[in-house]
């Protein structure tokens, strides 16, 4: 992994890595990707979007919640994209409401 790490190029491959360990249920595994690429595209709203998912996943809502916040606040257009995602019909009204 050492290698990729260092190529921005690698930002879609860690978002997709953690996108396929997050719907395996390894939602620990796939925080760790999303952040790896956030180390190289810090401003990429898609990526704090799918780290929302993982840690809502993981049931940990504070951290969830936070990443949809920056999500939304680089892209105001991901709150819709929020507000009709099936992935987060059993978490959505936790992330509201807290």
């Amino acid at each position: 992994m050492e290698g990729i790490e260092l190529n921005e190029k690698y930002v879609y491959l860690y978002n997709c890595l953690g996108i396929a360990l997050r719907k395996q249920g390894k939602f620990q595994d796939a925080i760790q990707n999303y952040n790896r690429a956030l180390k190289i595209d810090p401003q990429d709203a898609n990526l704090y979007y799918n780290l929302c998912k993982a840690f809502a996943g993981d049931k940990d809502y504070d951290k969830a919640k936070d990443s949809l916040k920056k999500a939304v606040k680089l892209d105001p257009g991901l709150k819709d994209l929020f507000d009709d995602d099936p992935d987060f019909d059993t978490f959505r009204e936790r992330l509201v409401s807290q």
